[in-house]
């Protein structure tokens, strides 16, 4: 449940004062009704909404801490967060260091691009210029197959931590050496 800004609870305010009901204002702010109560019983007692200077709780991380979690997880993007809190010596928990690098950073944790390990000769091999230049009555006579291997190992998806609309980008990948049989 997001928290209501300021000009949110001067909404409520004036909506309460032309007569909405708190069931209405509930569904409307998409809050509880406590919510709603909590700001009316406020503007009533105080005649104001904003929060207090220094209430809520005390950050455990100072920025500098924040930044180095982030900048590990930059130059490691393969590490678990657990790794980096200890590596770093972050002082919070590790939902708050999950928390910091969604957002202080631009990195998420997702699932790595798997791509087959090639060395130079493998990529030239695979580039097939042999059959470019052929015209079109020459494709019309290839058939394309497709077969499927299974694999009896255990294989676990490998996560990383990317910025976005970088997918395939290779330090981003995970380079699987297989034989291809199985």
């Amino acid at each position: 449940m997001p928290n209501l800004n300021l000009l949110q609870k001067t909404q409520i305010v004036t909506l309460l004062e032309e007569g909405w009901s708190i069931r209405a204002l509930a569904q409307r702010f998409e809050v509880n009704k406590s919510t709603i109560l909590r700001v009316k019983r406020k503007w009533q007692q105080e005649r104001d909404v904003q929060r207090k200077n220094g209430c809520g709780r005390k950050r455990v991380t100072t920025p500098e801490d924040d930044e180095n979690l982030i900048q590990f997880l930059r130059n490691n993007p393969f590490e678990s967060v657990v790794t980096a809190i200890n590596r770093t010596n972050f002082p919070g928990h590790v939902r708050t260091a999950r928390n910091r690098v969604r957002q202080d950073s631009e990195m998420r944790n997702r699932v790595a691009a798997e791509k087959p390990f090639l060395t130079a000769d493998n990529k030239n091999q695979r580039i097939g210029l042999e059959f470019l230049p052929r015209d079109l009555n020459f494709w019309e006579t290839v058939i394309f197959t497709d077969e499927k291997v299974f694999q009896s190992s255990y294989n676990c998806c490998v996560r990383v931590y990317r910025p976005p609309n970088s997918r395939y980008n290779e330090a981003y990948t995970s380079k699987s050496r297989k034989s291809g049989r199985f």
